[in-house]
């Protein structure tokens, strides 16, 4: 009579492997999710800082330009580089200001008046500007900028709902 010699169980090896590699799966795409939020919320920002050194320099013209189409609709690139060199530099006094950019927050859907159609994945941006007016003094402004893709770049848009709500 044969005797038939037992082999260990080979399965306990194929389930830590399967394990393994289904850990090893979900770390890759954790780390790729947020890679790509991470290179979206820097071009977010990326776009609003250079609203704002355009802002900074007088370069009005600029800083209009990277508004998205909804903005340009409120005013033309004349009337905001008038208006905003008027409030800015005669009005106030101004020559430059300094600025704080906050972190890029995904707000999803979101509208720039009542009325308007959403847009979607919209990304919140909270920056603060220091004046330093011979007038008033040193004042700070705090505005809540919003960026939405457009054409395949981020544009800057403003919260003109009168609710304040989101969406």
């Amino acid at each position: 009579m044969l005797r038939r010699r037992r082999r260990p169980l080979r399965l306990v090896p194929i389930l830590i492997l399967g394990a393994l590699l289904i850990w090893g799966g979900w770390q890759i795409y954790g780390w790729l999710q947020s890679s790509f939020s991470s290179s979206r919320e820097s071009d977010v920002a990326g776009v609003v800082d250079a609203f704002y050194a355009a802002e900074q320099q007088g370069d009005f013209g600029s800083s209009w330009e990277l508004f998205h189409s909804d903005m340009h609709k409120r005013f033309s690139k004349e009337s905001y580089i008038e208006t905003r060199a008027h409030v800015l530099l005669n009005h106030f006094g101004v020559q430059t200001f300094q600025y704080a950019i906050g972190k890029p927050e995904l707000v999803g859907d979101w509208r720039m008046e009542p009325n308007a159609s959403k847009l979607q994945y919209v990304y919140a941006v909270n920056v603060q500007s220091v004046f330093l007016s011979p007038i008033f003094g040193q004042f700070k402004l705090e505005q809540m900028n919003y960026v939405a893709q457009e054409n395949d770049e981020w544009r800057i848009l403003w919260d003109y709902r009168r609710d304040g709500g989101e969406g």
